[in-house]
């Protein structure tokens, strides 16, 4: 059975975007406990996310990434989705910023013994139409493209969820229970394909 480590933001942390405590939908509805089901025998599935987490800035967050993956262990894959909060949590929003921090994230990965296969996954583009806030989801969109380079780059694995049509919930960033569904249905070919 191979291992995949998912690291990621509020989406794989399965934020429920109707609870305005920061609560989580229940397990039978987020991606990652749908995946492990699906992969039951096949694939260990592990999720490390964490609300409003961005792409890691090498150096300076290898305090907590160390022991991250020290404790591990072997993975077959490292999987990765993040960007949406270094473009939302800003106030001028640039894709490029996303692009450079991961540029230097997945260099620094592949130099981890414990990392035999890199996922970069492009999250799906935020889904708004309020006045100023569509640069913001115009910015997320252009993800895909500058993630896909990089992987061609640094030669991991890609995945572009932004055309996967994942359902967004009120808010337009995060994942509605359909959304969670046909995530872990896409994700579930996908790794099935790795084996």
């Amino acid at each position: 059975m191979k291992t995949i480590l998912f690291f990621g933001d509020s989406n794989t942390y399965g934020y429920d975007p109707s609870d305005f405590l920061g609560g989580r939908y229940p397990a039978s509805v987020r991606w990652t406990d749908r995946l492990a089901e699906c992969l039951k025998g096949q694939w260990a599935i592990r999720a490390c996310g964490q609300n409003g987490r961005c792409v890691p800035c090498i150096p300076e967050d290898q305090y907590y990434l160390e022991p991250m993956l020290q404790k591990a262990g072997t993975l077959d894959v490292f999987a990765c989705m993040l960007g949406t909060n270094d473009v939302w949590l800003t106030l001028r929003p640039d894709a490029s910023a996303a692009e450079t921090r991961m540029d230097a994230f997945l260099s620094w990965l592949k130099t981890r013994e414990n990392i035999r296969e890199i996922l970069l996954i492009a999250p799906p583009a935020a889904e708004v139409t309020e006045d100023g806030m569509q640069m913001f989801a115009a910015e997320t969109k252009r993800l895909s493209a500058l993630y896909r380079q990089l992987a061609n780059k640094h030669k991991v694995q890609f995945a572009d969820a932004d055309q996967w049509h994942i359902p967004m919930g009120y808010d337009g960033v995060h994942f509605s229970e359909e959304g969670h569904r046909i995530f872990a249905e896409r994700m579930t070919a996908l790794l099935r394909n790795m084996l």
